[in-house]
């Protein structure tokens, strides 16, 4: 019995992110926030489908969050994107 509740507790993502509660303990994310660095991406976004950072809300250092460089249609990793560059 303790091997069944085992495998559902690698399996638990509490905050229904994306990201598996073991990957969030990994990484430094908040498992009770599906939004660790509050960028308007979930961190499983950022992780699986983005390849940012899901604890720093600007990966590329840019000044425009993560989620709304998304959001444009720009890339999240790129810190020259159109628009977006420092005055």
């Amino acid at each position: 019995m303790s091997g069944v509740i085992e495998e559902q507790a690698l399996e638990l993502d509490t905050d229904d992110d994306g990201l598996l509660d073991l990957e969030e303990l990994e990484l430094g994310t908040d498992l009770n926030d599906p939004d660790s660095d509050n960028d308007g991406l979930l961190d499983g976004q950022e992780v699986n489908d983005h390849d940012t950072d899901p604890i720093d809300p600007d990966t590329d250092g840019d000044n425009w969050d993560d989620g709304d460089e998304v959001e444009l249609g720009y890339d999240p990793n790129d810190p020259n994107d159109p628009g977006f560059e420092e005055e």
